[in-house]
């Protein structure tokens, strides 16, 4: 497994597999208990919410004994190594490959450059390639049918809703994803942006890709992704696979402790909010600036908020982007619940980060939120846009500790039982084994 990928003579007929027959290699080793390469293609590595996503899956294959690598456009400097951290994982991490020299704008024709493209993963011998997020890289969606017409079974994580639109990856109350994006999108400046000319062709690009008998299979991050995938491509089979968490790395710490690392009283109740950018619009920034506020008027708790713009969140206390995951569990520890104004999530792992640490939640009831975060069991859910709601639910967590204590207790049970790195694993497994066909 471990040899440079075969070349086929220049002019030689090649024989386009279809699904069934991509994976029915992959189907046959698993079943013999035998060990896959597995390369996962990205566009910037583990910089982000999808990096951290894909550190966590290659993490989970690690675990059940392969061989992985990770291939990207660009890996930006300042994002985590991958872990390992400690023992449990028996595979073999091959590294994070990038290719920045393969860019569009050097001047290469289409053809060239997806050749280039599909070169680069395929040099590292893959038996499965797992495709994330492509946003912020120029390869072309016809990388994907590419690999797949050299032999390897291929399959395409949905992260958010960027492959079921013409170009965002959060749609909100746009419904034109549904019926055909095009040069009228409210959006196109918008992180991922894409010129309007190219957005009618970019979803139908989209649709040749991942509808039709022998589509790319889609796997989901959360039951709302997957229905956003249904309702994109008229139905279809959306499998999903919840992402899943060290839980070894997060878990409840001593909160005395957690406190003094990060300057904060001993005393009082303290809420924990952030996000990549805590203060955008899909997290909910505007919400949650007001909530904060409100909180924060009202003397009822303390906030401390993690992200990139934290520090501007007036009525926080500010802890910046932290991207070592080892600290994280301090500052879930240094809380006594989790606050989530988000707009639209698509699954949310700072929920599931929370729940592992055993913290109550506080959150919007959006998009694949309540797959982790579960009204009445871990968490209290109120409708987006409710900042009563929300300010009055983390008023009364804080004058109700036995309910504070119930929903984490709940949540740390419910991330054991349902969101470990074994578990997603296993769902990898039984999702291959079965073998899309």
């Amino acid at each position: 497994m471990d040899g440079a990928t075969d070349t086929k003579p220049a002019g030689a007929a090649v024989r386009v597999p279809g699904r069934a027959d991509a994976f029915r290699a992959v189907r046959a080793r698993l079943g013999a208990g035998g060990a896959l390469r597995v390369v996962f293609a990205n566009d910037i590595g583990f910089m982000g919410g999808a990096g951290i996503a894909l550190r966590r899956q290659i993490q989970s294959f690690l675990l059940g004994g392969h061989a992985v690598a990770a291939v990207c456009w660009r890996a930006f400097d300042g994002a985590p190594p991958l872990p390992p951290r400690g023992a449990g994982f028996s595979g073999r991490w091959l590294g994070l490959f990038q290719s920045p020299p393969l860019h569009e704008d050097t001047g290469l024709r289409p053809a060239a450059f997806l050749r280039r493209a599909a070169e680069r993963v395929l040099s590292l011998s893959p038996d499965l390639v797992i495709a994330g997020n492509l946003h912020g890289s120029p390869w072309p969606l016809a990388l994907l049918p590419a690999l797949r017409g050299a032999g390897v079974p291929v399959v395409a994580y949905l992260h958010d809703c960027h492959w079921l639109t013409g170009r965002c990856a959060q749609p909100g109350s746009c419904t034109r994803f549904e019926t055909g994006c095009d040069a009228a999108c409210p959006t196109p400046a918008e992180y991922p942006a894409l010129a309007p000319s190219r957005i009618a062709e970019a979803w139908a690009a989209r649709r040749a890709v991942f509808s039709g008998a022998d589509a790319i299979p889609l796997v989901a991050n959360s039951h709302w992704t997957a229905h956003m995938a249904r309702r994109a491509f008229g139905g279809g089979d959306i499998s999903v696979i919840h992402l899943g968490v060290d839980t070894m790395n997060f878990a409840p710490v001593g909160r005395t402790a957690a406190r003094d690392l990060f300057g904060l009283p001993r005393e009082g109740v303290v809420a924990v909010a952030g996000a990549h950018f805590a203060t955008s619009r899909w997290k909910g920034g505007p919400l949650l600036m007001e909530v904060i506020g409100r909180l924060a008027r009202g003397n009822a708790l303390s906030v401390v908020a993690f992200g990139h713009d934290s520090e501007l969140i007036e009525g926080a206390h500010g802890l910046g982007w932290i991207d070592d995951e080892e600290m994280m569990p301090f500052v879930y520890g240094a809380a006594d619940l989790m606050l989530n104004c988000s707009e639209e999530e698509s699954f949310g792992q700072t929920l599931l980060e929370a729940a592992s640490c055993g913290l109550p939640i506080v959150a919007t009831r959006t998009g694949g939120v309540n797959d982790v975060a579960r009204d009445g069991a871990n968490a209290l859910l109120l409708e987006r846009g409710d900042a009563d709601g929300l300010v009055s639910a983390c008023e009364r967590l804080a004058r109700d500790p036995a309910l504070r204590h119930a929903l984490g207790r709940n949540g740390r049970e419910l991330v054991e039982r349902e969101f470990t790195l074994a578990f997603q694993y296993a769902a990898w497994r039984d999702y291959l084994c079965a073998a899309p066909a």
